[in-house]
């Protein structure tokens, strides 16, 4: 198949170089198509996504197609240029382009295709073809153009999701979440109004154990004994109000501190908690 001029490609190469991504690129196969003579633009788009599939069903990550549809005039001045495939490779973050072109010559179809290493900018391999009609089976041209540029190629291992448990994992690993704690914040909130509500009847016996005190010179020398055991009762009420109070605000005050701190459930092994 007829390529581009070397001085064209080279040019392309050129200007799209400055717009490579520096970063490593992705493991991925972007499927590219260049200009073959008199090609047929629907052939050529029908070709392209059967190709797609055919990659995918192999294991690896294709390119979107809205990616490289963007790169097709950059394409199509780069030919079979490998240097100039490649940083267009590097520009939609793949690791190898899969790029190829359909043509005509005289009554004869040419399919002709490469794959290209984005990253060391070689070719790795070349598929050419002959057919005297339009391929009626692309799935089939697709199927045999990737027996050929991606024989010997592995797709990288793809990870699990980490919520799936793999069936080689050690028990450590392959475990059951614990049932949640329950929130303790409802009860934390409980105790500190019934905090504030004793708190304030403490602070009402007080007031009153005050009062009383104040007025206790005054009663009657009969009536003394019975002011001075109202007097107990009331100081005595007054201080275990207030320290039930206490207890009650130190006590919501720590299971707001728990609740707050509750760690996520601890998982164990699948077999059940060790002993």
């Amino acid at each position: 198949m007829k390529t581009r001029p070397a001085g064209l490609a080279s040019l392309a190469a050129l200007l799209l170089a400055p717009l490579a991504a520096a970063a490593p690129v992705s493991p991925r196969v972007a499927v590219l198509a260049y200009a073959g003579a008199g090609r047929d633009p629907a052939l050529v788009s029908s070709l392209a996504v059967a190709l797609r599939s055919a990659v995918a069903a192999r294991g690896w990550r294709v390119a979107e197609p809205e990616e490289t549809e963007r790169q097709g005039r950059a394409a199509s001045m780069c030919g079979e240029d490998a240097e100039c495939l490649a940083t267009i490779g590097q520009r939609v973050d793949s690791k190898w382009v899969l790029a190829f072109g359909v043509g005509r010559a005289g009554g004869n179809t040419l399919v002709s295709a490469l794959l290209v290493d984005a990253e060391g900018a070689h070719k790795r391999a070349v598929f050419t073809e002959t057919l005297t009609s339009p391929p009626p089976d692309l799935a089939a041209l697709s199927q045999r153009v990737c027996d050929v540029l991606l024989d010997g190629v592995s797709p990288p291992p793809r990870l699990a999701p980490a919520d799936v448990p793999r069936p080689d994992a050690p028990p450590a690993v392959q475990g059951r979440p614990l049932e949640p704690s329950p929130r303790l914040r409802p009860w934390a909130i409980g105790t500190a109004i019934g905090a504030g509500a004793v708190a304030l009847a403490g602070g009402t016996f007080t007031v009153l154990a005050q009062q009383s005190f104040v007025h206790l010179p005054d009663v009657a020398f009969a009536q003394r004994p019975a002011a001075d055991a109202d007097q107990r009762r009331l100081n005595l009420t007054a201080d275990i109000l207030v320290g039930v109070a206490i207890a009650a605000g130190v006590t919501a005050v720590v299971l707001f501190i728990i609740d707050a701190h509750g760690a996520a459930p601890a998982a164990v092994p699948a077999g059940g908690p060790t002993p």
